[in-house]
């Protein structure tokens, strides 16, 4: 159970900094320059920014962050999922959702970043995956 709620932490502190990195590389390939992506001109800017915008958006959301990855790591628990394909699924549907709550509004022009999110959570899947199982199935327990 200690693997579990520290991938539960792990997941949900990265997520905000993946995003905020997401949004930053989304902006670099981003010709329309829309408001919800990240510009900066050279490295050091763009840590700033992703340290920053991370940051603050892991006070914002951290707790209901925290919260959709506990749900998820039960549903896990429950279902004995020992592959990674399903808590990456379930990682890209946390994504996927607080990429739709972010941009409820104007979805039709932002459609981009709910793909920026959904990489996002599944790399959150990921990392919870990894440190909760250890990065390989566990062997049936006799």
């Amino acid at each position: 159970m200690k693997r579990q709620i520290t991938g539960i932490i792990a997941a949900s502190a990265a997520a905000p900094y993946l995003g905020t990195l997401s949004l930053l590389i989304h902006g670099v390939f981003d010709s329309s320059h829309s408001p919800h992506s990240l510009h900066a001109e050279d490295f050091i800017e763009s840590f700033v920014l992703v340290l920053s915008f991370g940051t603050l958006g892991l006070l914002i959301y951290g707790l209901p962050l925290l919260l959709a990855f506990s749900i998820a790591a039960l549903i896990l628990d429950v279902l004995k999922a020992e592959k990674p394909s399903l808590p990456i699924c379930l990682g890209s549907l946390i994504g996927l959702c607080f990429g739709a709550f972010l941009m409820a509004s104007s979805i039709q022009d932002e459609w981009p970043l709910l793909l920026v999110c959904l990489v996002s959570g599944t790399i959150c899947g990921g990392i919870y995956w990894l440190i909760a199982y250890g990065g390989s199935p566990k062997a049936p327990v006799t």
